[in-house]
């Protein structure tokens, strides 16, 4: 949940200079989205896809308003071009909808997320921070979707299997050693 070493709900407006004038490549923890829609079931889907890919891995940050450098293919190379901007008419809306799409449509449930409205340049930019997941992994449960996804630098992926046993793995692990530590021997 953090973007050049900063916490989320502390960026500020050259924060996010700084990613496009630098270049910062998209990783497994920063995503950039020219646009922010929920209109269609396709960018509902997309949208918990992306969450629960960071919170599935290590946690990290969205940020909608900035459009990405394409190649000779008209491909994203998740590379930062321009600060777009987004439109956003009522922050407390938008917080409360982000929040309720998330919570109803993941499980269990991704909540804690930090959500930050910027300006910059004059355009509105929207910064979600999402937790690293402990304990069980989210499945994005949308309209009849059963998945689960992690994110590697290039982008999500849906999990197979082996990669799912991995996931659970992992966090008893990680779980396991966080109870060692808060009880003395």
């Amino acid at each position: 949940m953090y973007i050049l070493g900063i916490k989320a709900d502390k960026l500020v407006e050259t924060d996010i200079k700084r990613l496009v004038d630098n270049q910062i490549q998209e990783n497994k923890n920063l995503d950039y989205k020219r646009d922010l829609n929920f209109s269609k079931d396709k960018d509902k889907k997309e949208f918990l896809f992306d969450i629960s890919a960071m919170y599935n891995t290590d946690g990290g940050c969205l940020v909608f308003g900035i459009e990405e450098e394409k190649d000779s293919k008209n491909q994203n190379t998740g590379k930062p071009l321009i600060i777009t901007g987004i439109e956003i008419e009522n922050s407390d809306k938008l917080t409360q909808q982000i929040e309720d799409i998330v919570k109803t449509c993941t499980e269990p449930s991704i909540s804690q997320l930090l959500i930050k409205e910027l300006n910059v340049d004059d355009k509105k930019i929207l910064i979600i921070g999402i937790p690293k997941g402990l304990g069980l992994p989210a499945m994005v449960t949308y309209n009849q979707t059963n998945k689960f996804f992690k994110r590697r630098n290039s982008g999500k992926f849906a999990v197979d299997v082996y990669e799912l046993n991995n996931m659970f793995m992992q966090n008893i692990s990680e779980l396991s050693l966080v109870f060692e530590l808060m009880i003395p021997s």
